[in-house]
């Protein structure tokens, strides 16, 4: 804070300790829906827009959006992470 305003604000939560989360502990890195609880686990999430272009006579598929997760199933890069993408 800064004459008492905020100037920065930071939306994610880190934990050092994934053990105390039962929803993360019962998790076999499959996909699951639990709509009792209210969520989708995935090994990666893929949010944003597609769009098809068409470039010197070849249709491409672009994605501006981000790929959250295990970024090498996605066939991204490697690691864990999230990765933007701008008309990818």
């Amino acid at each position: 804070m800064i004459d008492e305003k905020i100037v920065w604000s930071q939306p994610i939560l880190i934990l050092s300790n994934a053990w105390e989360s039962d929803e993360i502990n019962d998790w076999n890195g499959a996909v699951e829906i639990d709509n009792e609880a209210g969520n989708i686990k995935a090994p990666f999430f893929i949010a944003g827009k597609k769009e098809e272009v068409i470039e010197n006579g070849q249709s491409t598929n672009r994605l501006t959006g981000l790929v959250i997760g295990d970024l090498e199933k996605a066939s991204v890069a490697s690691g864990t992470g999230i990765y933007g993408f701008y008309q990818g």
